[in-house]
């Protein structure tokens, strides 16, 4: 198995993987959440925000979920950019608690 692997990146057509102008009002700046809407009615992504009731397997959304399970699969640890957890200057505001509130659905096993 290789030591370190990039996935995951959404990149639009034209090479953009995130819009600009990120703020508290747009999380992921003025594209929206374009980029990832295949991957919000997923049963995985359904599971890891806790959102129950539309986790069993819709047939139209079968071939994403497999993509979205095969991601997580061999991560012992992630690198995420501080734009995943808060608005450009989150880090000086003691109160902010993140994009995704105390628990972030994004988890990898520890082996520490």
């Amino acid at each position: 198995m290789a030591k370190l692997r990039a996935h995951n990146l959404a990149v639009s057509l034209d090479g953009f993987g995130s819009g600009a102008g990120q703020s508290l009002q747009t999380p992921f700046g003025h594209a929206g959440t374009r980029l990832m809407e295949w991957y919000f009615p997923t049963p995985t992504f359904q599971g890891m925000t806790g959102d129950r009731e539309r986790q069993a397997v819709d047939p139209a959304h079968e071939p994403d979920d497999v993509f979205a399970r095969r991601s997580l699969e061999g991560i012992g640890a992630e690198i995420m950019g501080a734009g995943k957890f808060g608005p450009p200057g989150w880090q000086d505001d003691p109160e902010w608690r993140g994009w995704w509130g105390e628990e972030p659905p994004f988890h990898s096993p520890s082996s520490c």
